[in-house]
Parts: structure tokens; C-alpha cells; sequence
């Protein structure tokens, strides 16, 4: 029985720390992204030099937010599963 518990607690201590460290990178994103947009906005360009510019920007905001999301969507999809079986489990009992 305590084994048991310890391996769910451990469990779930590892889903926790896996959604904080998910959360602690999108906010490293956010600021990230927020200070080279202010950088940008200082830097005087025009014309072609811009939309470069602001054509990297896009792709590397994307580039860097798209493996948050799919951690992100990993570590909240093994939780679903988890309590879904779970409740089937529970429900085979009664």
C-alpha cells in the first residue's frame, strides 16, 4: 500500500513540475518576444529591411512558441488519460 502511494505521489510530483516548467518557458516567451519587440521599435528601418525584420520575428515567434504548445499539450494529454482510466477502472469495480 505504501509503495503504491509513493508511486502516485511521485507521479503526480512529476506532472506538477512538468506543467510549471511548460508555464515557466511560455513566460520566459512572453518576455523574451515583449523586449525584442521594444528592441525593434527602437531600431529606425525601412522598407524592405522592415519586413525582413518583421518576417523573423514572425517566424521565430512561431518557431519558439510551437514546442511550448506541444509540451504544453503533452504533460495536460497524459494527465486527461491518466484520470480517464482511472474512472473506467473505477467504474468496471461498481
Amino acid at each position: 500500500m505504501s509503495d503504491e502511494i509513493e508511486e502516485k505521489a511521485r507521479s503526480r510530483w512529476i506532472l506538477f513540475l512538468s506543467v510549471l516548467i511548460d508555464s515557466l518557458f511560455l513566460v520566459l516567451w512572453v518576455v523574451v518576444h515583449y523586449f525584442v519587440g521594444l528592441f525593434i521599435e527602437r531600431i529606425e528601418l525601412s522598407g524592405i529591411d522592415k519586413w525582413v525584420l518583421e518576417a523573423f520575428r514572425i517566424i521565430f515567434s512561431l518557431s519558439t512558441l510551437i514546442p511550448v504548445i506541444l509540451f504544453f499539450y503533452e504533460d495536460i494529454s497524459i494527465m486527461y488519460f491518466r484520470v480517464k482510466k482511472r474512472l473506467d477502472e473505477e467504474k468496471e469495480r461498481h
